[in-house]
Parts: C-alpha cells; sequence; structure tokens
C-alpha cells in the first residue's frame, strides 16, 4: 500500500511542479529570484524525498523495517516535543539562534556525538539558510531576546 501512496505522491508533485511555472514573474525582479522560486525548490525536495522512501519500501526487507520503527518511536516523539519548542521559542529567542539550537538539539536526539555533525553540521546549515532567506529572499528573522542585547 505505501509504495502506492509514494507513486501518486510523486506523481502529483511532478504536476504540481510543471504547474509552477505558471506563476508570473514580476517586472521588478528582472535578474532576481522571483515568487516561483520557493515552490519549487519544495516541490524539488519533496521528489526527492518521496523517491527515497519509494526506494526503501520497493527494497528494505519488511521484518528490519518494522525493528527499526519500533526502536525510534521514543526518539520520533522527542523529535516532535523539539519541534514545539522550537516553534514557541522561534519568536522570543530568535530565528537565527533557534534555528541553531533545534538543529543541535535533533542531532542529539538522534544520538549523532560526533563534533563535526555536532557542532560545525548546526553552525553551516543555520548560516546557509540565513543566507538564503535573508539575502536572497529578503525575509527578515525575528531577533528575539538575543538579537535585542546588539
Amino acid at each position: 500500500m505505501s509504495i502506492i501512496i509514494y507513486s501518486i505522491s510523486i506523481i502529483i508533485t511532478i504536476l504540481l511542479f510543471i504547474n509552477s511555472f505558471q506563476i508570473k514573474e514580476l517586472l521588478a525582479m528582472q535578474g532576481r529570484f522571483g515568487p516561483r522560486l520557493f515552490p519549487q525548490l519544495v516541490l524539488i525536495l519533496t521528489f526527492i524525498a518521496f523517491s527515497v522512501l519509494l526506494y526503501q519500501e520497493i527494497y528494505k526487507n519488511k521484518e528490519s523495517k518494522k525493528l527499526e520503527i519500533f526502536k525510534n518511536k521514543n526518539r520520533l516523539f522527542q523529535t516532535m516535543v523539539l519541534s514545539l519548542v522550537f516553534s514557541i521559542l522561534f519568536t522570543w529567542l530568535g530565528g537565527i539562534a533557534s534555528i541553531f539550537i533545534f538543529i543541535l538539539a535533533f542531532s542529539w536526539i538522534w544520538k549523532i556525538r560526533d563534533f563535526v555533525h555536532l557542532v560545525i553540521f548546526p553552525a553551516l546549515v543555520t548560516l546557509g539558510i540565513y543566507y538564503v532567506f535573508h539575502v536572497f529572499l529578503s525575509v527578515r528573522f525575528p531577533r528575539g531576546i538575543i538579537g535585542n542585547l546588539f
């Protein structure tokens, strides 16, 4: 059943991606990223995610998958709680600091203990998010309590 759902999801994602080219470009945005960039990026990432899930569903042993899901239920719950805390702290603590802390805590919950993955990776991802959203898309993150100190 999952194979059918993933296949339908991939087809819908492809159709939405094709349809996203009908979003009109603004004349003032000539030479810059327009309003169709974000939906297309999300659809590309969605297509990749569903493709990976479909591949895993087809080629993975069913019994080992059930054991893996059972083993990670506690981590899944912790990740859901972390997401809720992140959504609450995003405005209060500030966007950039909250993103860094979220990625750091997510890595810790999923038992990633290597220094590079635990500290350097969240810093690089946070800088990447800042660069894409603040510089390219001109999205202002909430400054929060940390941003108000400077």
